[in-house]
């Protein structure tokens, strides 16, 4: 089963004071990826389409958290955090978690591919 989550504002806060996506994010099932991208990127509105159709077609559990930060008010801070301590400058970024560990980091993928990731 796949779930899409959108990362609160508390989450966002909570990344910014310790540095490192919350744990209820990155361990909330076997295999979780986390969106970080801006709502104007054509790549992010690519893979909304086919991120739609995996949580109909697909039974294996994903969390897929997204994070449109140009919308969160604290829109620059987290910027410079993923820019700077993530060390990407593009978007969409994904990072992948399997059982709590990071396994990957990528742009934008298409659907194979990133589900390729989980098994790293």
């Amino acid at each position: 089963m796949v779930r899409r989550i959108t990362i609160t504002a508390d989450q966002v806060d909570t990344t910014l004071e310790n540095g490192t996506l919350p744990v209820e994010v990155v361990a909330s099932a076997s295999r979780v990826a986390v969106v970080l991208t801006q709502s104007w990127c054509g790549q992010w509105r690519m893979m909304k389409t086919w991120l739609s159709k995996l949580e109909s077609e697909m039974s294996e559990e994903l969390d897929v958290y997204e994070l449109e930060y140009d919308t969160v008010s604290r829109f620059r801070e987290f910027m410079s955090f993923k820019e700077n301590v993530l060390g990407n400058d593009l978007v969409p970024f994904v990072l992948y978690y399997r059982d709590g560990e990071c396994v990957g980091r990528s742009n934008y993928l298409g659907r194979d591919e990133f589900m390729r990731m989980f098994d790293s």
